[in-house]
């Protein structure tokens, strides 16, 4: 079980780094607490400069989208490489990009309870593995 709180507030006028960070106009902190199946509990805080002041709920939604933007970076890195592909021509990079995202977008929708990484194997080995991913269906 997983229990978020976003805190923001306006930066003061006597803040030490406003003359080095003079676009900062709010700084906040959003704190997750997890209560794990065997009991435990862990807590997790992150802290955020920000460019706007925001209400509390759209600070939260701007930090649930941040992350969420950062997940996808995070499995192409990871599941793609993709920050060492070196592609020099623009609209091929793109493409290649494009074809990135749609192929965990697939893997992500086919019903199997496996990660991207070994659903991504199954592609590799099994031509009718591949086919249920494309087609997203169930032979």
């Amino acid at each position: 079980i997983d229990e978020r709180s976003y805190y923001l507030v306006k930066v003061p006028t006597d803040f030490a780094s406003l003359k080095d960070w003079p676009w900062i106009k709010a700084i906040g902190y959003a704190v997750r607490i997890t209560q794990h199946a065997d009991g435990t509990e862990s807590d997790e805080v992150r802290y955020y400069l920000s460019s706007h002041y925001l209400s509390g709920k759209r600070f939260g939604e701007a930090v649930r989208g941040h992350w969420s933007i950062e997940s996808m970076h995070w499995v192409l890195d990871v599941n793609f490489r993709e920050d060492e592909h070196r592609t020099r021509e623009r609209t091929l990079g793109n493409n290649l990009s494009w074809l990135r995202r749609f192929a965990v977008t697939l893997l992500k929708r086919h019903p199997d309870k496996d990660s991207l990484r070994g659903k991504m194997m199954s592609c590799m080995i099994n031509t009718d593995y591949l086919t249920q991913v494309l087609s997203l269906q169930r032979v």
